[in-house]
């Protein structure tokens, strides 16, 4: 049997491809992964992904949103369109429930997971999750070139496109220089992160593999980041967790905190040391640890 099970396609009832990573083995705690944005299933190499598999005796299913990696893009989709999709591998890979798991531009994916589908989660939980834009205040720490860039997809689509297009082309030919403009805006501690060169070879091609079919995916999924909302937090009946870093400029725990004061079972817990990259690979023991617990 064949622990990982890389590079996986499932063909959707309506004729499109939505690629995955299986992890693990089959018999093993299932545990769905939301990447971030934008971003590809690698999202999942940051943490030590042999060594969590094996401690918690895991079965890991990460995926490419629609127009990223291996996905088939699809024109004028919603946060909540992709819902359905997870649903439907769910059911493909017959896994009635499971344990969610969505980081920074995947958090708003949870979220609208735990709405529509409570019944089919042992558990729910946030790292450093992508709050609402049109919420007044809550992109106030959010660094300035990251609320363009956001904006740009939005607003500018097709100068979006070639920017993505640059940054890919960057990840893929000039390594140290992805690395070193990657690494001038984040905090100390996600420095850190960033030093170890497995962490900068997954960055790289995380990114590279979210444009494999060029950078239009890539574009939208960015600007749904900045779109509202179609689906409401505080009707979440599951029990959702939170993590987020108080050196976080991509996603600033304020959006942590109205998330909390919205979903009526949700809990937060704020690191004050760390930020957008450090808090997942730092915590990811006590993160999945709290995933796996019995409601």
């Amino acid at each position: 049997m064949r622990l990982y099970r890389t590079d996986q396609r499932c063909k959707l009832p309506d004729g499109r491809w939505l690629g995955f990573e299986d992890l693990g083995p089959l018999d093993g705690t299932p545990l769905f992964f939301i990447p971030g944005t934008p971003s590809s299933r690698h999202n999942w190499y940051m943490v030590d992904s042999e060594r969590l598999i094996e401690k918690f005796h895991l079965r890991v299913v990460s995926f490419d949103r629609p127009g990223l990696g291996l996905s088939t893009f699809r024109p004028r989709r919603t946060i909540r369109h992709f819902i359905s999709d997870i649903s439907f591998v769910a059911n493909v890979l017959e896994l009635e429930r499971f344990a969610l798991l969505g980081y920074s531009g995947g958090g708003p994916y949870a979220l609208a997971f735990a709405e529509e589908f409570p019944d089919r989660l042992t558990n729910c939980g946030v790292v450093s999750g992508m709050g609402p834009h049109n919420v007044p205040g809550l992109t106030t720490g959010i660094a300035k070139q990251n609320v363009q860039f956001f904006q740009m997809a939005r607003q500018k689509p097709l100068l979006s496109r070639i920017i993505h297009r640059f940054i890919k082309f960057s990840a893929r030919t000039s390594p140290e220089k992805f690395i070193e403009q990657t690494m001038s805006a984040l905090p100390e501690v996600d420095k850190a992160v960033l030093q170890a060169p497995h962490q900068q070879a997954i960055m790289r091609q995380v990114l590279i593999e979210a444009m494999h079919k060029g950078p239009r995916g890539a574009q939208y999924d960015t600007a749904l980041m900045v779109r509202p909302w179609n689906f409401q937090p505080e009707k979440i009946t599951a029990k959702v967790h939170l993590w987020y870093g108080g050196q976080d400029c991509n996603v600033p725990p304020a959006m942590g905190r109205y998330l909390e004061s919205v979903i009526p079972d949700a809990k937060m817990n704020f690191y004050p040391q760390e930020g957008h990259l450090s808090l997942l690979v730092n915590h990811a023991d006590e993160i999945i640890t709290t995933l796996l617990e019995t409601k």
